[in-house]
């Protein structure tokens, strides 16, 4: 109570309730609420049970505020959007006013950041699209380019359909017009749309419509003129209706690229082009090719990484090391990890150095490194000799910011085929010249053309996690695809595809991706979707998804069956041993042994299977149970 009555003669109106526990007592949350409104009513309280179903507390901490916070920009505009007078004509039926409450509560929604569930467009009279645009304040962009005070009714209609196609000019526009702008003198009746369109049997497009939201007076001189509004996202074929996909179909088609059905793929090169890029720990790297090519040997990634250098590990997407190939360099440089000057300031902060004392220590590193063959960090430590600026990491975090600059790369490895001992050369010196430099928002586009060419269908939210961009960088890549994406309907909700495999993906039968595939720890096949049951349901079962993924979104090794999660394995290549245990009694051994068999050919061990009970969810093991799944829990 104490804090409510501060909070009250502060004067503060938004307050966010984030309780560490409350995702497993959300009772409390709640409870705070009444406190809240019984000392301090006017205030605008959020919970973050409400606002984020999350059980790490960073992420509901970071949003529950922001909520509240636009609550009252919101609640301002629904108000008076309710308070406006009802335009001249009939009254609106039953179903427009369903439409109009569905369409406020959509934007009420606490939850719309997260779900990208609202499309919004904005139509011409005739009807031409101005914009179509994703967003959880569908209202805002067009009261901020066209003042309320400007608005006259019918000029411009807003609706919840980006597909609804347009109309072909009514007589008595000009034709020349441009289809950003219109004419408010040329006044055609519109075609009926949405829910009325709906009970008319006339609408072609499909979608909601919701009453005209007026956009701007005509033009007091009579040039009748509006300023066209900004492009979001394209346009979408005139007149076509969006197809559906099917899980399964998304599913075999995923497979099927990354050669997890049918024949497979030929040869380390096609494996990363097919998915993006694989995860560059070892042994995933190894196995990641061993899964996809029939007749891969672990010499052939040493020799492509190693002999041709085709390919380099680097830190690319959300930090991680992955293996690419060089034409791809440029562009995760450009566009993946954190900028290069957040970079600087976090190494120099925790190695103990300043930023001058840090970029110092990097020019002694690669000069160090310059015309010698790739050395590891000690050996690096050795070669410069002396005292070194900074604590004991210092040396370590310095060459990984070399290697984020792209001035460094990680050479080769020393040990095994399971080592993960780097050692590191210049990078003119590896791959024969400087990295190229490339501009970000370029690099997104292109790097999310690769993303949908692996991953497609995919949602906006698929390629942010996958890729760690912004949600604001994200869409932009995306609508920078233009025409190369079409929207496509999956399992329900919007998803984009390339339009070039459109027509392969709806012609798909769930039996195309079918066969038995053993995935090591960190496949990209399953680090490829947004975290959550909802984002990874085409290849998880929700009910196995605490078997599959750990809390943090990391996947174990993963038996998988036409294209979904049937199991666990793992692998101990000293005892030739790979034990398995299924989720359910539907694992067909017989494909398991043949797949073990191969593998055994591929990383040279005569192997022998073992089977295991069914496992529990990863969080009853240790930490780090992902990563032995098996043995860590027995």
């Amino acid at each position: 109570m104490a804090a409510a009555r501060r909070f009250r003669e502060q004067g503060v109106t938004a307050i966010g309730v984030c309780f560490l526990h409350s995702y497993a007592d959300p009772a409390h949350e709640p409870a705070m609420r009444e406190v809240l409104r019984r000392e301090h009513p006017e205030a605008v309280v959020s919970l973050s049970r409400e606002a984020l179903r999350e059980y790490r507390e960073y992420e509901r901490a970071v949003t529950t505020p922001v909520d509240a916070a636009v609550k009252p920009t919101m609640r301002r505009y629904i108000d008076r959007i309710a308070r406006r007078p009802e335009p001249p004509g009939p009254p609106p039926s039953s179903v427009e006013r369903e439409v109009e409450t569905a369409v406020a509560r959509t934007a009420r929604s606490p939850m719309i950041r997260d779900a990208h569930d609202f499309r919004a467009g904005v139509r011409d009279r005739r009807p031409r699209k101005l914009v179509g645009r994703s967003c959880s304040a569908p209202a805002h962009p067009i009261v901020r380019d066209f003042p309320i005070e400007t608005m006259r009714p019918g000029d411009v209609s807003f609706h919840d359909d980006v597909h609804l196609p347009r109309a072909a000019p009514a007589a008595g526009c000009r034709p020349e017009a441009a289809p950003s702008r219109s004419s408010t003198g040329c006044d055609p009746p519109a075609p009926p749309r949405g829910a009325a369109a709906r009970a008319a049997g006339t609408e072609a497009g499909g979608g909601a419509g919701v009453p005209p939201i007026p956009v701007r007076r005509a033009d007091p001189e009579g040039r009748n003129r509006r300023t066209p509004m900004a492009r979001s996202a394209r346009r979408p074929p005139e007149e076509a209706t969006m197809a559906t996909v099917t899980l399964a179909q998304a599913r075999a088609h995923v497979s099927l690229k990354q050669g997890l059905a049918g024949e497979g793929l030929g040869s380390v090169p096609e494996v990363l082009d097919a998915t993006g890029g694989i995860y560059g720990t070892a042994p995933t790297c190894y196995l990641s090719c061993a899964a996809r090519i029939p007749s891969f040997r672990l010499a052939d990634l040493d020799r492509e990484l190693y002999a041709e250098r085709g390919a380099v590990r680097l830190r690319a997407m959300r930090g991680m090391t992955y293996i690419e190939p060089l034409p791809l360099l440029p562009a995760l440089l450009a566009c993946t990890g954190e900028p290069r000057d957040r970079t600087l300031r976090r190494i120099s902060k925790h190695a103990g150095m300043t930023e001058a004392q840090t970029l110092e220590l990097a020019d002694r590193i690669e000069a160090a490194l310059a015309g010698r063959p790739p050395m590891t960090v000690q050996e690096i430590r050795r070669a410069l000799g002396g005292d070194l600026p900074g604590g004991s990491g210092a040396l370590q975090m310095t060459v990984a910011l070399l290697a984020r600059y792209g001035r460094i790369v990680r050479a080769t490895v020393r040990g095994s085929w399971r080592s993960d001992l780097y050692s590191y050369a210049r990078w003119s010196d590896w791959l024969g010249a400087p990295a190229e430099e490339m501009d970000p928002a370029e690099a997104r586009v292109e790097v999310a053309r690769r993303y949908l060419r692996a991953y497609g269908p995919a949602t906006a939210a698929d390629l942010a996690w996958w890729s760690g961009w912004t949600k604001r960088d994200t869409l932009s890549a995306l609508a920078a695809l233009g025409e190369e994406t079409t929207p496509v309907s999956l399992d329900g909700g919007d998803a984009l595809v390339l339009t070039d495999e459109l027509d392969a993906l709806t012609s798909l039968a769930p039996e195309d991706g079918r066969g038995v595939w053993l995935l090591p720890v960190w496949d990209c096949y399953f680090m490829g979707y947004a975290t959550g049951p909802e984002g990874r349901v085409r290849q998880v079962r929700p009910r196995d998804y605490p078997r599959v993924y750990d809390g943090s979104g990391n996947a174990t090794s993963v038996v998988v069956r036409d294209g979904t999660a049937a199991g666990v394995w793992e692998l101990d290549a000293d005892a030739g041993v790979v034990t398995v245990a299924p989720f359910d009694d539907g694992l067909p051994w017989d494909e398991v042994a043949a797949r073990i068999e191969a593998l055994g050919r591929a990383i040279g061990v005569d192997l022998r299977m073992e089977r295991a009970p069914a496992p529990g969810p990863l969080s009853e093991g240790p930490r780090n149970t992902f990563l032995s799944p098996i043995s860590l829990r027995s």
